[in-house]
């Protein structure tokens, strides 16, 4: 047989190993519904839509059959040495496909393939975005790299590696990967200590040794460059630019979604993208992710902004709203006795997925699980919180509490203050200024959202965490990974008696962090019945077990706080529900009614001591805890706290651009009152002032404190 006969039996072997995957790509249900519901939607009469469907299905099994015959011939001249780098584009073309179709599906991996098919049926224009926008990805890699093994190894990799991190964290947290996720880099080995470790170092050792391989390939064959100097410039320049601008047209459509304006179709890629018919949701970055594809919503979060500057602000602006709260101080005080809230010890508590299950919709617990939480609340200040996140977010939540600045007047693209904000902003308020003496415990690592040097700088000083190996008390319950509450707490009744007088306190706990593993704790005295998944009740059983411990700590802490002669002051919250409801009662239809159910958990303002009552406490947010406390215990205040306890008066809960009612239910702020939307306006303005203009308020003596 001849070399010309022997490299055509070779090449014909190789091509029918491609007619499988072109059978799945014709068989797929997805592609076939899309092209279906295109053609027959938009082709009338339907007759006509039918015939383009299977003459355009036709020509493009010609063409893909083509496509593989090319592949495998290129593969053959692979295996022959006969190569050149032109016969890398088939392979190009393959690899880049397939990252598309894992890093989509990576959005759906736990719902399943039907799933994906019901939400992405008939958006094959946004398909095609998502794809242009994964190619934008692999140009700036392979013109970087300009060699073929290494740059479509490494960048598959990523991809790889990209597509898992983002089942896991929309597994616990209901959200996809986020560009702002990547400053999290610092904390990966806390992170990955919540997922399966075995599965990420396998993970790791498969991307090493394909990385490793790729060198060695890029030696033996394609060896050539990808691309030569001018070309390569001018795909770098292009894909960069192309990317940005998807970038900031995205960022201000989801500002436009935020503050309910239209979208200027002006620029001809927010044009596309519209009649795409991608609309933003920036509070819900995970129904984004799934209906529009997770490539625009990753895009639509890489430009970062504080906040707006407002049309009015300036210096003479700012000291009129200052001068203005200023007499509101004055004639709150007039009514305030005490000025010593430095003499009171105040703990604030964030304890960790805090939120009682029976809230959500169609879930139903076997007995209650949290019976002296309920007997706190009706005996104190209490209610809901109002949260802005769902799964997760803690920090921003913490941050809120603290400072008493609302992620509500943010601009949607700062996702984490702590990261962004924080390390270039100085003097930010926090209640900190007003103790001598402040200190916090977080049983787990410093370094989870840069606490550690968020911390320093909020002045707190001392910062118990395992790191800093000054945790004395770090039992755990049965498996889990995490300190237990009664350890939590402990180590909080030893930091009250650690000071003579007066301090401040911040505990955040980790015990009831996910994961929620079924088997975790030695026993489970509750069963769940709900309309959600199967693996979803299994989550809320281990989880509500975990509660349950918590409740039996937190009566143990209470009681000892009661029998101090210090003057204790608790306040108690939970951050976020846990992002373990999935299934019929909170999605599709039901998606709108129970968003705000979702962002609903429990808080009470505890003291050991008799206080004030506070009015409008049955739903607020995070931000309103101090003025709440100031008030509770007569405690006279600054302007700054003069306005926000005018907030509390007005507007108690307001989170994700939108407002709740004291029943619980959402409404919108052109159905505020006309005083709350210009106490809202003075507020926006302050915290522009300190968190992005030129912080003229603060320069103000005695503002703040």
């Amino acid at each position: 047989m001849s070399n010309t006969d022997e490299y055509s039996e070779d090449r014909k072997k190789i091509n029918s190993l491609f007619l499988l995957p072109l059978a799945l790509i014709f068989t797929n249900p997805l592609l076939l519904n899309l092209c279906r519901d295109f053609f027959v939607r938009y082709f009338r009469p339907v007759p006509v839509g039918w015939f383009l469907f299977f003459a355009i299905s036709f020509v493009s099994f010609l063409f893909l059959y083509g496509y593989c015959f090319a592949v495998s011939g290129y593969i053959n001249d692979l295996l022959e040495s006969r190569a050149s780098v032109k016969g890398a584009v088939p392979l190009i073309v393959s690899a880049v496909l397939l990252m598309y179709m894992i890093y989509n599906y990576s959005e759906f991996y736990a719902l399943g393939f039907d799933a994906m098919i019901k939400q992405q049926s008939g958006r094959i224009y946004l398909a095609f975005l998502n794809l242009l926008l994964v190619v934008l990805w692999y140009f700036v890699v392979s013109t970087i790299i300009n060699r073929f093994w290494i740059s479509t190894t490494l960048f598959c990799s990523v991809m790889i590696g990209f597509s898992f991190a983002n089942v896991q964290k929309i597994q616990y947290r209901n959200e996809p990967i986020i560009y702002p996720d990547l400053a999290m880099v610092k904390s990966l080995p806390e992170i990955v200590k919540m997922v399966n470790v075995q599965l990420v170092i396998l993970m790791l050792i498969v991307i090493l040794g394909l990385l490793v391989l790729s060198f060695f390939l890029q030696k033996k064959f394609l060896k050539g460059k990808l691309f030569k100097i001018v070309p390569r410039i001018l795909v770098l320049s292009l894909s960069g630019i192309l990317l940005w601008q998807f970038s900031v047209v995205e960022n201000q459509m989801n500002l436009n979604a935020w503050l309910n304006k239209k979208n200027d179709t002006s620029n001809p890629i927010s044009n596309m993208i519209v009649t795409a018919g991608y609309t933003a949701h920036p509070e819900n970055l995970g129904h984004n992710a799934q209906a529009y594809g997770p490539a625009l919503v990753f895009t639509s979060t890489q430009i970062i902004k504080t906040m707006d500057r407002p049309a009015r602000y300036s210096r003479a602006t700012v000291n009129k709203v200052v001068s203005k709260y200023e007499r509101l101080a004055t004639r709150i005080n007039k009514t305030r006795r005490n000025n010593n809230l430095n003499k009171q010890t105040v703990i604030y508590i964030l304890s960790e997925s805090y939120a009682d299950p029976r809230r959500v919709p169609s879930v139903k617990l076997s007995s209650d699980p949290i019976p002296y939480m309920e007997s706190l609340k009706s005996k104190n200040t209490s209610g809901l919180m109002f949260s802005s996140g769902y799964g997760g977010g803690t920090a921003n939540i913490e941050f809120e509490a603290l400072t008493s600045l609302s992620m509500n007047n943010f601009d949607p693209s700062l996702v984490t203050p702590y990261v962004f904000l924080v390390p270039r902003v100085n003097n930010l308020p926090v209640i900190t200024d007003l103790f001598a003496h402040k200190n916090a415990i977080h049983p787990y690592q410093s370094t989870t959202y840069d606490r550690g040097k968020v911390f320093k700088k909020f002045g707190f000083q001392t910062f118990h965490t395992l790191d800093n190996k000054n945790i004395e008390y770090k039992s755990k319950l049965g498996k889990s990974e995490y300190v237990d509450d009664q350890s939590a707490f402990e180590q909080t009744i030893k930091q009250i008696h650690s000071v003579k007088g007066g301090q401040f306190i911040q505990l955040s706990t980790m015990q009831n962090h996910m994961p929620y593993i079924k088997g975790t704790y030695e026993q489970n005295d509750f069963n769940v019945k709900a309309n959600l998944y199967s693996y979803s009740i299994n989550q809320i059983e281990s989880y509500t077990q975990g509660i349950h411990y918590t409740d039996a700590a937190l009566k143990k802490f209470i009681s000892k706080v009661d029998k101090m002669k210090k003057h204790v002051t608790i306040v108690f919250y939970g951050d976020h529900l846990p992002g373990i409801y999935s299934g019929n009662a909170v999605s599709g239809k039901n998606a709108a009614t129970v968003q705000g159910k979702l962002h609903q958990t429990d808080y009470f303002i505890h003291s050991n001591f008799a206080t004030h009552g506070i009015k409008n406490t049955n739903v607020v947010s995070p931000n309103m805890f101090t003025p709440m406390v100031m008030e509770k215990l007569n405690e006279k205040v600054s302007p700054y706290y003069a306005l926000l306890t005018a907030v509390q008066q007005k507007v108690p809960a307001a989170e994700l651009n939108k407002y709740m009612k004291k029943n619980g239910q959402l409404i919108v702020k052109k159905n505020l009152s006309k005083k709350a939307k210009i106490i809202l306006r003075d507020y926006k303005l302050i915290q522009y002032d300190i968190t992005a203009g030129k912080q003229y308020s603060l320069k103000t003596k005695n503002f703040v404190k």
